[in-house]
């Protein structure tokens, strides 16, 4: 069970593993694994009465300038604490051999849980049985989690959802406990490659926010350079001055960082953007910037995704790298 509950931690939080996490999607869950208003006050003893609990809003949390509620009594938590509600949450399954898709649907879809594979989300209400309860909540909630339909035909099957957070599984795999001595170290063995070494993140994080000036001062690429090689990583042989801050988007994936397609950034993160036209002036350079896990920062800390109204108003093309 804990390897399953790590992957739906990851999944839920946004690979962030913080009990604060708010739902990226606005509905107010919380946390590890997203603990709705309603699921919060029952947990906390307040029955099926939301107003006990405390519903606070936080801006650009996952810097896409956004602002998102999230219930404050379990984002104040310590992960320990709230791990006692998690334990709480998931009493029902305790000792009951689930595939991890059915532990997985425990949070997502409660009703979906255990039952052969059918239409869990529907766009338009497609393949759902009219006469079911949940039928308008399975119609509604398909636009959040319209991710994890493969084919894109408006109809979210059981298996989709199976396939899509699988991966995380996969990608715990070389984090997992090795508690047959029963000493539960992380494990030593090897990580055939899906995890690599040799550039810390959080002292690449730590310098761009120690160094960052009150406003820019047009040099992004210097700023996240230094941070990168203050986490670690050579960076002789960047790009000379004359290809500019887009040069990044065929230097870092050199250095080991890899092109990912995402708008759920991770700390660490790094954009780069492509030259283009703006309406005060034309950016030959592109631009780059880091993410601190609250905030993108490059020679300055900004103030959105977007590092000015240039960039607002174009949104020119950009790739976020990641080291993975």
């Amino acid at each position: 069970m804990a390897n399953n509950l790590m992957a739906v931690f990851a999944w839920e939080s946004g690979e962030t593993f913080k009990t604060n996490a708010p739902n990226m999607g606005n509905s107010g869950g919380t946390g590890l694994i997203q603990f709705m208003p309603k699921t919060a006050a029952s947990l906390l003893g307040y029955g099926k009465d939301t107003s006990k609990i405390t519903i606070e809003y936080v801006e650009n949390y996952w810097g896409q300038g956004k602002t998102l509620k999230r219930v404050k009594e379990f984002a104040d938590m310590t992960v320990l604490d709230q791990l006692d509600y998690v334990k709480q949450y998931f009493n029902p399954k305790a000792g009951k051999d689930m595939e991890f898709v059915d532990f997985y649907l425990h949070v997502l879809f409660p009703v979906s849980s255990g039952k052969k594979d059918h239409v869990v989300f529907s766009k338009d209400g497609e393949g759902l049985d009219v006469n079911d309860p949940n039928f308008k909540k399975r119609i509604t909630a398909y636009a959040q989690n319209k991710g994890m339909d493969a084919d894109k035909n408006g109809k979210l099957m059981k298996n989709e959802i199976a396939l899509a957070v699988q991966k995380y599984i996969t990608k715990g795999k070389p984090y997992a406990n090795d508690c047959t001595d029963a000493s539960c170290t992380l494990s030593t063995k090897q990580h055939d490659g899906k995890v690599k070494e040799g550039y810390d993140i959080d002292k690449a994080v730590s310098y761009i926010i120690s160094n960052a000036e009150p406003n820019s001062v047009a040099r992004c690429g210097k700023y996240v350079r230094l941070a990168i090689r203050a986490g670690g990583i050579d960076t002789k042989d960047r790009p000379g001055s004359t290809y500019h801050a887009k040069a990044y988007k065929d230097y870092l994936p050199k250095k080991g960082f890899s092109i990912v397609s995402t708008d759920n950034y991770l700390k660490g993160d790094i954009a780069v953007f492509e030259a283009f036209q703006g309406e005060r002036k034309y950016h030959e350079s592109g631009h780059i910037q880091m993410y601190t896990g609250s905030q993108w920062v490059s020679d300055f800390k900004q103030k959105s995704f977007w590092a000015g109204s240039d960039y607002r108003k174009a949104k020119p093309n950009y790739v976020i790298l990641r080291w993975k």
